[in-house]
């Protein structure tokens, strides 16, 4: 552990804890939404997809007020507000459920 090192070896200034790289939980869902957002060159999903997902979120989180939407701009993505902007997605548009997790599941 990183942290646990710098403080054994009273490595405590701020050039050595610049390279200590804290676990950040927030950074695997900021890449899904990436990966989500993404439409690849050589990708068989149809541009459109990408759209309509980008679209349906951004109008659910500016539904949702600034506490959401601020956020999510910020790539701070918080667990509460993230259930909220699925949750209203899942109710608006429940045929792009599937699509999804097809698109972004597992390859």
């Amino acid at each position: 552990d990183a942290v646990e090192d710098a403080l054994q070896n009273d490595a405590l200034d701020r050039a050595s804890l610049t390279l200590v790289n804290g676990y950040a939980p927030n950074i695997a869902a900021t890449w899904m939404f990436q990966k989500s957002f993404v439409h690849p060159v050589s990708s068989q999903r149809p541009a459109s997809f990408v759209n309509r997902l980008m679209r349906q979120n951004y109008v659910n989180m500016e539904d949702l007020g600034d506490d959401v939407l601020r956020p999510f701009n910020q790539d701070v993505v918080q667990p509460r507000a993230l259930l909220q902007v699925l949750g209203l997605a899942t109710l608006r548009d429940p045929l792009n459920i599937l699509p999804l997790c097809y698109w972004i599941g597992p390859q």
